[in-house]
């Protein structure tokens, strides 16, 4: 396919494109393409068509863009709700509670762990763990599965009495919180590998002269430690093995308002950037 110059130019470009991961896949690829290389927005995508095309400067396709994102919602509504409501105070308990939390929801500690904190207590209970739900006490049983149930792993004696404070675990699973560079390419395979993106990305589709970039964004909460891996160390020392299903992986996090960090990987290898991002439009 061969788009012209005229047709290159009259792109939509950012300020049209409404998906906001979509967004920061072209503002990256638009700055860290070659410059002769004109990144299309692909308008509409509802018959399997990638979310961008790539054009060289004489209009010759010469490749496309999938993007996806890996942003753990869930979690980052729990930082915005923990963040607003800080320490939860309770009267009926006696005690303060320092509870580990997977994406706690206040209110819901607040209307119903209260109850179950007391219930404990009232059995001289000063801590909880996944073995409470298997005493011979049909009450605290019940009452520490309620809290291990809604991603509450355990709980303890801790600060000012009649207080619940929350200790966090980032993400939706209880991984390991270790920082590496697989923590990131661990996220790229498992979105990868989803069919509808192994469709788009397909050599069969597109052919092997044709670039098949997979584009990834992800946040400081995406599981497992991705986010933090992304941050604080450089990408992996060797290639990334995409064994066609794609020939380059891009992986973006903003990582403050205005700086986005980019790694790049193909057959050659990785490179890191961190590039402004002030440009783009906040995420709706």
């Amino acid at each position: 396919m061969i788009m012209s110059i005229m047709e290159l130019n009259s792109n939509i470009g950012l300020s049209m494109i409404k998906n906001p991961t979509e967004k920061l896949a072209y503002f990256v690829m638009s700055q860290l393409l070659p410059t002769s290389n004109r990144v299309v927005h692909v308008e509409p995508q509802s018959n399997g068509e990638p979310d961008f095309n790539v054009f060289d400067d004489h209009g010759r396709k010469v490749g496309i863009v999938e993007a996806t994102a890996a942003i753990h919602e869930k979690s980052m509504r729990s930082f915005k709700r923990m963040e607003k409501h800080g320490q939860i105070n309770c009267p009926k308990l006696e005690n303060g509670w320092l509870l580990m939390a997977h994406n706690p929801d206040p209110k819901w500690i607040s209307d119903h762990a209260c109850e179950c904190l007391a219930t404990l207590e009232k059995h001289d209970l000063t801590e909880f763990s996944n073995q409470t739900r298997f005493t011979n006490n049909p009450a605290v049983n019940a009452a520490a599965d309620k809290l291990i149930k809604k991603g509450i792993e355990n709980g303890g004696h801790s600060g000012t009495p009649g207080s619940i404070s929350i200790l966090r675990s980032s993400g939706e699973k209880p991984d390991d919180w270790v920082i590496s560079p697989d923590r990131v390419t661990e996220v790229v395979i498992q979105a990868l590998e989803c069919p509808d993106n192994l469709d788009k990305l397909s050599v069969t589709e597109h052919g092997a002269t044709i670039d098949r970039h997979f584009f990834v964004e992800i946040d400081k909460g995406t599981q497992p430690a991705a986010g933090d891996s992304m941050s604080h160390i450089d990408p992996p020392s060797i290639p990334f093995d995409l064994r066609a299903r794609a020939t380059h992986i891009w992986v973006a996090m903003r990582l403050d308002d205005i700086v986005v960090v980019v790694w790049c990987g193909n057959s050659a290898g990785w490179t890191q950037h961190k590039i402004m991002g002030n440009g783009i439009d906040e995420r709706a």
